[in-house]
C-alpha cells in the first residue's frame, strides 16, 4: 500500500498535509457485502482515461467470527484480484473490514473507515457495488480539485437502471463465491447498452437532472455517495465517518456533509479554516450509473428497509452537534490523523500482501490502535444507537421572506426555532415566491410527512394563505385515509392582526410578538383566548402529537 509521507495537518491533528511518497492522487474505496459487482467495479475502472488511481476493496462477504468479531478472508478473493491483473486495474488491496466495535451486521461507516485507514491518496472516492463510472471519472474528479477548494465534497449524479431480465443470475445471487451475478458480464456502460433506464436518484434536484451530461460541475446542496469524493485531510479531521450509525444503514453522506459544515463555521470563527469546508459540488459531465439492487430480491442482502433508516437518528445527531452535545469529529474507538504517520516498521508488521502484491492480511490492533471513548460521551453513544433514536415529530416552518429581509431573523425568532428543535425535526420552506393576490393553485408533493406547520407572518398573508390551502385540499384525503391530519399554528410578525372565522378554526395557537399584543387578542376574540401564546417554543404535550 506505501509508506504514506508526514507533514503536519492544519487542523492541529496528526493528518498529513501532502500526498504519500509515489502515491496517486486519487484513493478510491469500493466497499461491498454482496455477491457479483466485481465486473461492473473493474471493468469500469479498466476504462479510465486517467490511471492516477489506487483501488482499494473491503468485502464483507466472508462468515463472521462472533468470538474475534472479525470476517474471513472473502472465497473469491483469489478470482478477484486475478480478473483486476488481467484488466490491468491497480487493486491494491482487497481485505475484510475491521472488527466493529458495537454489533455484528454489516456496517458501511465500519467499511468505509477500514478503507480510510488503508488509503494513501489526497483525494478519496467511496463507490458502493453495481455502480458503473464513466471513462472520464478520475480524470475529471482529479482535474476537479485542482481547481478547487481542497475540502470541498463532490457527488455525482446517479442514473438508475433495471437489467434485461435474462441477464440477471438469481441463482447466484446468494454465492459469495462469484465475481459476478450478470450473464454476460457487465463490461459497458449499461445505459448506452440499452437497459432500462428507471429514473434519476429521486432526492436530486431540477438543477441537477435537468442538466446531465453537461460539460460542468455546479455548487449544489445534493450530496449523496453511490460514487463521492472529498479529501483525505477532511475525513481526518472528521475522524472518518461516525460508527454510531452503523446501527442503520443510511444518511451516511449527509452526516459526513452535516459535520463538515459545522467543522467550517467553527474554523471560521477562529480565523482557522480554507475557504469551502463541507460546501457540495456536483460534477454534471460524469454520472454514474446505478444497477438498482435494491429491487432484485426483499432481504437483508439485496434489499433496504424502513425499519433500518437512520433518518431520525440523523437528523438528532445534527441538532446536537449544533448545541454543541456531540463531537464534530466522530466518536470512534480509533484516531484516523495517526493513521499516515505510522513509520515503516509498524507497517510492515500490520500489513501482509499476496503474489500479486495486493494486500490480503491487516493486522488491525497493530495497525489502527484502540481509543476508549470518554465515559460521557460513551453514554452518549449507547443512547444515539438505540432502535428508533431521535424519531421526533415533523414540523414544517412556513415563511415567506425576501433576501433582502433576512435581517427579520436576527429578534427572537431564531432562537424561538433553534428551542423548537429540541422537541420537533424543523424543516423550513421559503413561500415568497407566492404572488397571493393571484390566489395561485399550490402543489403540495412535499417528500416529509408532516405532523405541524407553523407559519410565520400575517393573517391574510403568505403563510397563512399556504396552510389554509394544505387544510382545504390536503387534510381531506388524509382524513379519508385515516391518517393524522397536520395541524397548525401561526406565529404572528408585527402590527394589528383580525383573525377571520376559518383562522380562528384552523389555528391550534396563535404567538404573538408581546405579551401587550397576546393580551389585546385574547380580550377581542373570546374563542381564540386558550390558544393566544406568547412563549419561546412550543410545549409538544400541548398538542398531543403521537410519535413513540
Amino acid at each position: 500500500v506505501g509508506s504514506p509521507q508526514h507533514c503536519s495537518g492544519q487542523y492541529g491533528g496528526e493528518a498529513a498535509s501532502e500526498t504519500c511518497v509515489d502515491a496517486p492522487t486519487l484513493s478510491i474505496i469500493y466497499i461491498t457485502k454482496r455477491p457479483g459487482g466485481y465486473d461492473v467495479l473493474f471493468e469500469s475502472l479498466a476504462q479510465q482515461t486517467s490511471k492516477d488511481f489506487e483501488l482499494i476493496c473491503i468485502d464483507d462477504t466472508g462468515p463472521l467470527d462472533k468470538d474475534s468479531g472479525l470476517r474471513s478472508p472473502p472465497a473469491r478473493r483469489a478470482k478477484a484480484v486475478a480478473y483486476a491483473v488481467r484488466l490491468g486495474v491497480p487493486l491494491v488491496a482487497l481485505v475484510a473490514s475491521k472488527k466493529k466495535v458495537r454489533g455484528l451486521r454489516f456496517g458501511q461507516c465500519n467499511a468505509i473507515n477500514s478503507g480510510l485507514v488503508l488509503a494513501s491518496g489526497k483525494f478519496i472516492t467511496v463507490v458502493q457495488d453495481n455502480v458503473w463510472m464513466m471513462p472520464n471519472f478520475v480524470a475529471r474528479t482529479i482535474a476537479f480539485f485542482a481547481t478547487h477548494d481542497r475540502d470541498v465534497l463532490l457527488s455525482y449524479p446517479e442514473r438508475r437502471v433495471a437489467p434485461p431480465p435474462a441477464r440477471l443470475k438469481r441463482e447466484w445471487m446468494h454465492d459469495t463465491e462469484v465475481l459476478h451475478i450478470f450473464d454476460p458480464l457487465v463490461d459497458q456502460d449499461p445505459v448506452a447498452a440499452g437497459w432500462e433506464i428507471q429514473n434519476f436518484n429521486n432526492t436530486m434536484t431540477e438543477d441537477i437532472w435537468g442538466h446531465l451530461g453537461e460539460d460542468t460541475v455546479i455548487k449544489t446542496q445534493w450530496f449523496e455517495c453511490a460514487a463521492c469524493t472529498a479529501s483525505w485531510e477532511l475525513y481526518a479531521a472528521l475522524n472518518g465517518l461516525d460508527e454510531a450509525l452503523d446501527a442503520g444503514d443510511d444518511s451516511q453522506e449527509a452526516n459526513v456533509k452535516d459535520r463538515a459544515l459545522v467543522l467550517g463555521e467553527r474554523l471560521r470563527r477562529s480565523a482557522l479554516a480554507t475557504m469551502g469546508i463541507g460546501d457540495t459540488w456536483n460534477d454534471l459531465g460524469s454520472p454514474v450509473v446505478l444497477i438498482d439492487h435494491h429491487q432484485f430480491e426483499s432481504d437483508e442482502t439485496w434489499a433496504r428497509f424502513e425499519r433500518d433508516t437512520n433518518v431520525y437518528r440523523w437528523r438528532t445527531i445534527k441538532d446536537l452537534m449544533e448545541f454543541e452535545e456531540y463531537p464534530v469529529a466522530a466518536p470512534n474507538a480509533f484516531t484516523l490523523s495517526s493513521i499516515r504517520p505510522h513509520n515503516q516498521a509498524t507497517r510492515t508488521a500490520a500489513l501482509t500482501s499476496d503474489t500479486h502484491g495486493v494486500l490480503s492480511h491487516v493486522d488491525w490492533h497493530v495497525l489502527l490502535p484502540h481509543v476508549d471513548v470518554a465515559g460521557d460521551m460513551m453514554a452518549q453513544l449507547e443512547n444515539v444507537m438505540k432502535k428508533r433514536f431521535g424519531y421526533k415529530p415533523e414540523v414544517l416552518f412556513v415563511y415567506a421572506l425576501d433576501e433582502q429581509d433576512q435581517h427579520a431573523w436576527e429578534d427572537g425568532l431564531t432562537r424561538a426555532l433553534r428551542e423548537l428543535r429540541r422537541h420537533f425535526h424543523m424543516t423550513l420552506m421559503n413561500i415568497a415566491h407566492l404572488r397571493i393576490e393571484e390566489l395561485p393553485e399550490i402543489d403540495f408533493q412535499m417528500k416529509n410527512t408532516f405532523h405541524f406547520f407553523l407559519g410565520y407572518g400575517r393573517v391574510m398573508g403568505h403563510a397563512d394563505y399556504f396552510m389554509r390551502k394544505y387544510n382545504e385540499v390536503i387534510n381531506p384525503i388524509k382524513k379519508e385515509k385515516g391518517e393524522q391530519l397536520v395541524r397548525f399554528a401561526l406565529m404572528l410578525r408585527g402590527g394589528q392582526h383580525y383573525p377571520d372565522d376559518e383562522a380562528v378554526q384552523l389555528y391550534g395557537a396563535l404567538i404573538t410578538d408581546s405579551p401587550q399584543e397576546a393580551a389585546q387578542l385574547q380580550h377581542e376574540y373570546p374563542l381564540l383566548h386558550h390558544k393566544v401564546f406568547h412563549h419561546v417554543g412550543i410545549d409538544p404535550a400541548h398538542w398531543e402529537i403521537g410519535g413513540g
